[in-house]
This record gives C-alpha cells, sequence and structure tokens, in this order.
C-alpha cells in the first residue's frame, strides 16, 4: 500500500493511521517530488500530475513492486488515478 499526500503535505500525514495500516498492510508512505524530503523532478521535467505518476511507477518499479494498493488525499488521490490510467 503506497499512501500519498495532499498538495502542501508530506508523509507524516500519514502517522496517525501508518501503524494501524502497518498490522495488516506493508504500509509505505513517501513524499512526493518536491515535497518534504524528496527533491524536485529534474529541472527539464515539468512537474504535471502525469510526470509525478510516472515517477510514482519509477519508484516502485526501483522498489520492485509490480502491484499496489494506492491510497491518496487530494492531489495525492489524484495520482493514483493518474498512476492507474497508465
Amino acid at each position: 500500500m503506497l499512501l500519498l499526500h495532499g498538495i502542501g503535505g508530506e508523509l507524516c500525514v500519514w502517522e496517525p493511521v501508518l501503524g494501524a495500516l502497518a498490522s495488516s498492510y506493508d504500509a509505505i508512505a513517501v513524499d512526493l517530488p518536491g515535497f518534504g524530503h524528496s527533491p524536485p523532478l529534474p529541472d527539464q521535467i515539468v512537474p504535471t500530475p502525469a510526470a509525478l505518476a510516472r515517477a510514482l511507477i519509477q519508484f516502485l518499479d526501483e522498489l520492485a513492486i509490480a502491484q499496489a494498493h494506492l491510497v491518496g488525499n487530494s492531489l495525492g488521490g489524484w495520482l493514483a488515478l493518474q498512476v492507474a490510467a497508465l
């Protein structure tokens, strides 16, 4: 389960529920590119929802996660839909 925060947020917004989720799921909360402790996308990439979704897919690939449930709040929900559309 990949937890995606909303605009202006960061991974810590999931702290109140992460423990409960982690008892039943492999749950990962991430800082989206350019938020929290994550660096922004490279300068040549415009941070559109599609570009952020591709970055999330690359992140999952780097962790060798072939399938994941995406849970998003606000912008995170939009990005979850973008990932599903790709």
